[in-house]
């Protein structure tokens, strides 16, 4: 195996959720995850499905070994300047973790796979639960970014 090669499942220990790719069968295993938020399924077309810049939607799904999502982070791939530069981004948004799997390092899992997905990820209105997982990762507030 070659450092260009790709996997697309990440390999987990035994009993422990893994990453998978994207599909469409996970979308209401990720809106069970969201039930407190009663918008997220009429949302979701229009957050994830429906993106402008005809980007493919690309999140972070983990699964438990009988298939079922435990943990999710949603992208909105945008278009940014940066210094003059057309760049592409990831917005992190959406970022979940069923409560059996928290405090066990599977917060990192998914945000180091988001990591592989984009060399640029943007957050707005970072909850504490993520501010919590992300800081752990060395993420920092962006002083140029003005907060309102």
């Amino acid at each position: 195996m070659t450092q260009d090669t790709i996997v697309n499942v990440r390999p987990c220990r035994e009993g422990l959720p893994r990453c998978v790719p994207w599909q469409a069968k996970y979308r209401e295993g990720v809106i069970k995850l969201f039930r407190a938020v009663p918008y997220k399924a009429k949302l979701w077309d229009w957050q994830f499905e429906s993106n402008p810049f005809g980007l493919p939607f690309t999140p972070v799904v983990l699964v438990d070994n009988d298939e079922r999502v435990v943990g999710f982070n949603g992208v909105m791939p945008v278009r940014a300047t940066d210094r003059g530069e057309d760049i592409s981004v990831l917005w992190s948004c959406d970022f979940y973790l069923a409560e059996q799997w928290r405090g066990q390092g599977q917060g990192s899992v998914i945000k180091h796979e988001l990591h592989r997905k984009a060399p640029v990820i943007m957050a707005f209105g970072i909850s504490d639960r993520a501010s919590h997982v992300l800081s752990h990762l060395g993420w920092g507030p962006d002083d140029s970014v003005r907060i309102f």
